[in-house]
């Protein structure tokens, strides 16, 4: 199976866990692709820390063409899911701290995130932590990408649960992963239970 870990930053010292658990899926025959918004922001030390970002592709670094001409691609190919997507990055914008700006930055770089995968056959995407990697996990699963998944870890998902949209990613999302059972309870009171 291909899938792909959507992160913000990667890899960062504080990530090994991901990398170990990328690098079991790909000790059981899974191709994994990495994508993260933007590289570490401290200096790697870690020979792995280094394999990694070598093997990551960063969104933002495509810079805004590519990611201008993402979005037309994907609004001529899709026009009702990109609406869809834009409805709930309004919806999100509204509750949210961050502000309209930056959810449309969320809805550019799914955007992309969906034409990479489209182009590697990636069939299912992972983000860790509840935030805005997942925010756009789920906006590029609305414009048709694949199925994903997340892990929470907390606090910062349940300190503030309907400014993340915490419901919604997980009613769009395959599954939902807390790293603890307290993590698991605050899942269960955002989400629908009939999700």
């Amino acid at each position: 199976m291909k899938i792909a870990y959507i992160l913000n930053t990667y890899p960062q010292p504080s990530h090994s866990f991901i990398r170990r658990e990328i690098t079991a899926l790909e000790a059981a025959g899974h191709e994994v692709f990495r994508f993260a918004m933007r590289g570490p922001d401290v200096a790697l030390v870690d020979a792995q820390d280094k394999a990694e970002k070598a093997r990551t592709h960063y969104v933002l670094a495509a810079g805004g063409g590519a990611l201008s001409a993402a979005i037309l691609r994907v609004l001529l190919r899709s026009p009702m899911r990109f609406g869809k997507a834009l409805g709930h990055v309004w919806n999100a914008a509204r509750r949210a701290e961050t502000g309209l700006f930056k959810h449309l930055i969320y809805l550019a770089e799914a955007c992309y995130l969906r034409m990479q995968l489209d182009n590697s056959g990636v069939q299912h995407l992972h983000a860790h932590f509840g935030t805005n990697a997942t925010m756009v996990a789920m906006l590029c699963h609305i414009l048709g990408g694949p199925r994903y998944s997340f892990t929470t870890h907390g606090p910062e998902e349940f300190d503030s649960p309907r400014a993340l949209s915490l419901g919604a990613k997980i009613r769009y999302s395959g599954f939902t992963v807390a790293i603890s059972q307290f993590g698991r309870s605050q899942l269960c009171r955002w989400a629908d239970p009939a999700d």
